[in-house]
């Protein structure tokens, strides 16, 4: 029995609907992932550091999503503390060799690896960069590579926090972003390495900073240099305290100078001296502690005639009496105890 087609599958034949539908739904298939495949998708691929992938590595270090493929000799040979990591039993293996995942970025890795293998590069007399030291003494420490964390802290320049000479020059110096940063991860590291001996230093001059770059921090070539909470607080309460010593001790003349008993001229310095003192002042706002600093013109007070000898003698002893009771209480402005305290901290 013949069967002829129904006028339904007549037009379905002729028009073909259903496979463009079905092409479509293909297309739009093709470009949905399943919950699996979409997780896979979000998950890092590993790249290999350049100029750290050995072809013949033993370990491979993790930082972030960067491989480093280097010998577990060399490191070990540098520091018990990673070769007592590096014998560790791992369950993940690339290549072969077991992988080590670290918590520290991947640009410190690069470069603490990178002096670790060639430390001659350190004494290439070129401009320090302060976020490649500073994450090199971080690791040096952390690793316990001694050498290697005594030449990054003298690169850094950190050992002229402790003395109150050097401590004054940079006082003077120019407040750059540079600088802001540099001060800010001075306490950042002294308290991480235990070298709380550079705090005092670090705060006080971090105290001439705007109170902004003091809360929020200062960032350089892209990696950022922030206080605790607790820093923060410490910093600006201390710039209070130092003020007041300012005004009660170190800068004292400024308000209510003394003639010498031995003045030559009738008492009369005190008030003379007083408009030239302040003139002095005039470019230095008296809200930024100048606290350890002194005074540098005593000698053009008496040639310019504003006061005898003898007071500008009795007040610039006084002035660098008053200094020298401040430094040694500085870090107690910071409520960080005692010198011989934060010394013996790090021993």
């Amino acid at each position: 029995m013949s069967t002829s087609s129904s006028p339904e599958r007549v037009s379905q034949s002729e028009e073909e609907p259903r496979p463009a539908k079905r092409a479509r739904l293909e297309q739009q298939d093709a470009t949905k992932q399943s919950p699996q495949s979409a997780l896979i998708s979000t998950v890092p691929s590993h790249t290999k550091a350049e100029g750290l992938w050995l072809d013949d590595g033993s370990v491979i270090l993790l930082a972030e999503s960067t491989q480093f493929r280097v010998h577990r000799t060399v490191l070990s040979m540098h520091s018990p503390i990673l070769a007592d990591i590096l014998n560790k039993p791992v369950g993940d293996r690339i290549e072969g060799c077991p992988v080590f995942p670290l918590s520290s970025s991947a640009r410190d890795v690069t470069n603490f690896l990178k002096y670790l293998y060639d430390p001659l590069d350190l004494d290439t007399g070129g401009k320090v960069v302060y976020p490649v030291m500073f994450g090199v003494l971080h690791l040096s420490a952390k690793y316990g590579v001694s050498k290697l964390r005594s030449k990054s802290f003298s690169l850094l320049g950190l050992q002229v926090l402790t003395s109150l000479e050097s401590v004054n020059k940079l006082r003077y110096a120019e407040l750059t972003p540079e600088m802001m940063w540099w001060l800010i991860q001075a306490i950042n590291i002294g308290r991480e390495i235990n070298m709380l001996e550079l705090l005092p230093g670090a705060f006080y001059l971090c105290c001439a900073m705007p109170t902004e770059f003091i809360l929020r921090g200062v960032s350089l070539d892209g990696v950022e240099a922030r206080l605790s909470v607790g820093d923060r607080a410490s910093c600006l309460l201390g710039r209070d305290r130092l003020l007041d010593v300012q005004q009660q001790e170190t800068w004292s003349f400024l308000y209510n100078p003394q003639a010498s008993s031995a003045c030559t001229d009738d008492k009369r310095c005190s008030s003379r001296i007083l408009k030239p003192l302040w003139q002095s002042c005039r470019y230095s706002p008296l809200t930024t502690p100048r606290t350890l600093s002194v005074y540098r013109y005593w000698d053009d007070l008496v040639d310019d005639k504003y006061c005898c000898r003898n007071c500008s003698d009795k007040l610039r002893e006084d002035q660098e009496i008053a200094v020298e009771g401040a430094w040694k209480k500085l870090p107690e402005y910071f409520s960080l105890g005692s010198w011989e305290d934060l010394r013996g901290h790090g021993t």
